[in-house]
């Protein structure tokens, strides 16, 4: 992801302030989410077509439609702001 090239994000872990590479982030939320994926159809949560018969993994492409998700949802909350930012400029 050359977009976010250099860009990072700040977390803390037990009061430990830590950094991490945006993109990352994406790939690993991503990829979290399509282990819960995976544990809800192994479940029986919802099944798609295909394990009708049987549970099967959900495809690994998947982790790329989540990250992408993921992207797009920080940069929609990026665009509108913090709750209340327009009531303070004026």
């Amino acid at each position: 992801m050359a977009v976010t090239a250099g860009t990072v994000v700040h977390f803390t872990v037990r009061g430990v302030r830590r950094r991490m590479p945006l993109a990352l982030s994406f790939v690993l939320i991503g990829f979290f989410l399509w282990v819960a994926e995976n544990l809800a159809t192994y479940l029986g949560a919802w099944r798609y077509p295909y394990q009708l018969h049987g549970w099967q993994p959900v495809a690994v492409d998947k982790i790329g439609a989540w990250s992408l998700l993921i992207s797009i949802t920080v940069v929609l909350v990026a665009a509108a702001g913090r709750p209340g930012a327009a009531r303070r400029r004026g």
